[in-house]
Order: structure tokens, then sequence, then C-alpha cells
């Protein structure tokens, strides 16, 4: 960014296809096997958001209250509160990240 005199995030962002057509002509090579090895995606939105989430085990108490960063929380589960009460729970916390942030294109 030097080299350029880019001082600001402005000059950057306009730099920045010019720099990419540039790096991409200087270090770009073709591939090997000209075949797309990519699968199809199997999973639904919710599946895909489980399998890459941040998962937590808590114990549950005989209140049937699970606590997870600083919070609490109640089940609720009228019928079932013997068999519940001293088992583990698993909570879950999707990190969604934007495509605007996330360097492609």
């Amino acid at each position: 960014m030097r080299l350029p005199r880019i001082d600001n995030i402005e000059d950057a962002t306009n730099y920045l296809p010019r720099f990419m057509a540039q790096y991409n002509q200087r270090f770009a090579r073709p591939p090997r096997i000209d075949l797309d090895a990519h699968r199809k995606v199997l999973h639904t939105e919710q599946e895909l958001d489980l399998l890459l989430s941040f998962q937590d085990e808590r114990a549950i108490s005989k209140n049937l209250e699970v606590r997870l960063e600083n919070s609490v929380y109640q089940l609720q589960a009228a019928e079932r509160r013997r068999r519940l009460s001293g088992k583990r729970a698993v909570g879950t916390q999707t990190r969604r990240w934007s495509d605007q942030h996330s360097g492609c294109g």
C-alpha cells in the first residue's frame, strides 16, 4: 500500500481490483487436472448451522435449569422432570459471517 501511496480505505478499495489482477497475473497457475472436485452440499441450512456451531455441554439441575454464559435457562418438561434431572444438555451457538467481509469475490 505504500508504493501506490494509498493512505485511506476508499483508495485501497478502488485499488483492490487492479492489485488482484496484477497478483493473479504474476502468481496464478493452471490446474494440473481440469476437474471440478467440489461436492454438492447435501445438508439443509439448519443442518449446516448445527454442524458448524460452537457446542457446549452443561448439566441439568434438579430444577431443570442449565447455565450458559452467565445466564440461566429453565427447561419446560413437567412430565419428565425426574428423568432429565442430572442429565447433560448440549447448547449450540452459530456464528454467521457475511460475504462482504470474507475477502471472497
